[in-house]
């Protein structure tokens, strides 16, 4: 099978050959990764050897409900250092604007495709809030990522005592359609908050979830006859994961080796065509109903 330009694609993945920094390599005791999404974040983490260690999740919380991941929304004091982030920073945003407070703060929200849409993107580039007031982009993706990664040190040190940053590698995933100045300017958010590059790996969303399910001991396979089972992918499995995101859709075509690592029969590809479109569309319907 050949990619969207008509190039044969053979590249090998594994869980062993995830992109590396060039850097000689720490040995960590944690692997965490943050999944920033175009409508809603999350995190999790474990330790370095995933299957003889559960998977520990971030849990967002709100009235009537609990998840694994907040809205992507953060909201910055007027001096603008952080405030609040998620469930916490719509309900904060909320109460201000009820009391005319709204334009001494500011509110981001769904600002994850500014990476891809703007297609000069540098360190100086700027994202407006919610109001029309502009920061750097990067100020803003770098405190998230920051306040992240402090709620999973917390996590971590409730266990156990002399957890460090250098015991911890952390993996961001991102869209198979970022350019390279989009992958460098997450990398460089990341160092921003105080992730160093040897403790950093960037990895493609359809690819983290590919190696995952084919990780697991247990899927639930359905048959060309009809029939399901539960068990491990066989050798020679060929499939799609589909990463339909909030911002982006994201393909990727593996195939399953004798040794249980993967075959990139298809280069990870995607597009904008994410489900923050179909919101679009409802909100102009409404205004041009009304």
């Amino acid at each position: 099978m050949t990619t969207a330009n008509g190039e044969e694609s053979s590249r090998k993945i594994s869980k062993d050959a995830l992109p590396r920094s060039t850097k000689p390599e720490r040995k960590h005791l944690f692997v965490a990764a943050i999944d920033f999404g175009t409508t809603f974040t999350g995190y999790a983490f474990s330790t370095n050897i995933l299957l003889d260690d559960p998977i520990n999740c971030s849990i967002y919380q709100t009235e009537g409900l609990r998840s694994e991941k907040g809205p992507t929304c953060v909201l910055l004091n007027p001096d603008e250092t952080f405030s609040a982030f998620g469930y916490d920073a719509g309900i904060k945003y909320v109460a201000m604007c009820q009391n005319d407070d709204k334009e001494k703060y500011y509110f981001f929200q769904r600002f994850k495709m500014s990476l891809y849409k703007n297609k000069k993107l540098s360190r100086e580039t700027k994202i407006k809030d919610l109001n029309g007031k502009e920061l750097l982009a990067i100020d803003v993706f770098s405190k998230v990522i920051k306040h992240l990664s402090e709620e999973l040190y917390k996590q971590l040190k409730k266990s156990m005592t002399g957890v460090s940053s250098d015991d911890v590698l952390w993996v961001i995933t991102i869209p198979a359609i970022w350019s390279d100045a989009a992958k460098q300017f997450m990398r460089e958010a990341a160092n921003k908050a105080e992730i160093d590059d040897e403790d950093l790996k960037l990895i493609l969303e359809p690819e983290a979830a590919s190696l995952f399910c084919n990780m697991q001991k247990l899927n639930k396979i359905v048959k060309l006859d009809g029939t399901v089972a539960m068990e491990q992918f066989p050798v020679g499995l060929r499939y799609i994961v589909a990463d339909l995101g909030g911002g982006t859709a994201d393909l990727a075509v593996h195939e399953v080796l004798e040794d249980h690592n993967l075959r990139e029969i298809a280069r990870s590809d995607g597009t904008a065509y994410g489900g923050i479109l179909v919101d679009k569309a409802f909100q102009e319907f409404i205004s041009d109903f009304f």
